[in-house]
């Protein structure tokens, strides 16, 4: 696997993962360690590619939580029947844990409190941009690649 992620700045950062039976950082975590190596802290878009022709693949599980925590506004790349298409990490995790350096995870109700509900009561930002071909999310849903 490889990936890369666009600083807010227009710089590209590359980066892959080490397949190891052990586990290891994914390609996702490689390219934002390096873009972070070298100065940058806020990143627009990330994608994940398969070697082999696979092409963009959607971020395991524990990346996207990592994204969700420290980049909430960021954009994935990702396949789906109607080709690649992008959605903002916190819209693709509606009911993630919010967890902050400061204060570790933050406890709600995810039967009232979807995730932009809960960034917003403990002031974190994020963008409210709309995707019209995103299906609708609501508290109580999961909706998973």
């Amino acid at each position: 696997m490889g990936a890369a992620v666009r600083a807010s700045d227009g710089r590209m950062f590359a980066g892959v993962d080490l397949f190891h039976f052990t586990g290891g950082p994914c390609a996702e975590l490689v390219a934002l360690g390096a873009a972070r190596a070298d100065g940058a802290r806020e990143f627009t878009t990330i994608v994940a590619v398969g070697n082999h022709g696979r092409g963009p693949v959607g971020p395991c599980g524990r990346d996207r939580q990592v994204l969700c925590d420290y980049h909430p506004d960021i954009r994935v790349l990702f396949p789906t029947e109607r080709g690649v298409r992008s959605v903002l990490i916190s819209d693709w995790m509606p009911l993630a844990a919010v967890w902050t350096l400061d204060a570790g995870i933050h406890a709600y109700d995810p039967m009232l409190s979807p995730i932009a509900e809960l960034r917003k009561a403990l002031g974190l930002q994020r963008s409210t941009a709309s995707l019209p071909w995103a299906p609708s999310w609501r508290a109580g849903s999961c909706w998973m690649m």
